[in-house]
C-alpha cells in the first residue's frame, strides 16, 4: 500500500524498496529529499510524497503512463556530458 501509515510515507517506501535494490546508494539531496546512485550515476531522486526526479526522456515516460513534464525543465538527461 503506498501512502497512509502501514507502509510509511510514499516516500519512505521508494527510499526503502529502491535502496534495497543491489549496488543503489542512498544519498540526501542537495536541495532536500532523497537520491538514489549506482556507483557515480544518479538514478533519480524523490522530494517528499509528491515529486520524483528521474532522468528519463519524457517520451519514454509519457508513452502510456499517467505522467507530466516538471514546468521547471533543465537540459534533458540525454544531452548532457
Amino acid at each position: 500500500m503506498l501512502g497512509g501509515t502501514p507502509g510509511g510515507s510514499i516516500q519512505e517506501q521508494i527510499v526503502r524498496e529502491v535502496g534495497a535494490w543491489d549496488g543503489v546508494t542512498v544519498l540526501p539531496h542537495r536541495f532536500g529529499g532523497v537520491e538514489f546512485h549506482v556507483g557515480r550515476r544518479e538514478l533519480g531522486h524523490v522530494h517528499g510524497d509528491r515529486l520524483a526526479d528521474l532522468p528519463y526522456s519524457a517520451s519514454s515516460l509519457l508513452a502510456g503512463a499517467p505522467a507530466r513534464p516538471r514546468a521547471a525543465s533543465r537540459t534533458p538527461p540525454d544531452r548532457r556530458r
